[in-house]
């Protein structure tokens, strides 16, 4: 289930200062393509701010997803979703390239990013204390699996095996 007010406190942070970030050529915005192909020519991140303030919904989209997944601080992401960016508009053929392609690509690189910091949190639980349990009838029980410990406290999601796939 999404957390609304992550949600929204992810979209409010990439849309702070996006008026000064957008380019215009001739009283028009100009268009993604043109910036990813004057990316490539000139390696300016203004090119780069410039797709990501003029598309937010897509970006913030993106965003919001990981924040509620991972229950991470929005603004600790807002760098990554530019990273993302900047790694899917050097990677792109500029005559080629979509909208839905970089925004794939700034998820990717914010998901392994969460998925890096879930990580080094979980390193940091106290795993011992929390693989004892106490069985219906009082008796202590010991947890062996510890994937399975980890997502029952919300720390860690269980990824799909194949007997799950199939």
């Amino acid at each position: 289930m999404l957390d609304r007010a992550r949600v929204k406190d992810a979209f409010a942070h990439l849309t702070l200062y996006k008026d000064d970030y957008i380019i215009y050529d001739k009283g028009k915005i100009v268009d993604y393509r043109e910036a990813v192909r004057q990316f490539k020519m000139t390696g300016d991140d203004k090119w780069i701010m410039h797709i990501l303030a003029s598309n937010l919904g897509y970006f913030a989209n993106s965003l919001a997803t990981i924040v509620a997944k991972y229950k991470i601080d929005p603004a600790d992401y807002v760098v990554h979703v530019y990273e993302g960016l900047k790694r899917s508009m050097t990677k792109c053929d500029a005559t080629m390239v979509k909208l839905s392609y970089l925004s794939a690509g700034v998820f990717l690189w914010c998901r392994k990013q969460a998925d890096l910091e879930v990580r080094e949190r979980n390193k940091e639980a106290k795993i011992e204390e929390a693989m004892i349990m106490e069985g219906e009838d009082g008796e202590v029980v010991m947890i062996e699996d510890i994937d399975l410990l980890l997502a029952m406290q919300g720390l860690y999601e269980l990824p799909l095996c194949d007997e799950d796939t199939r």
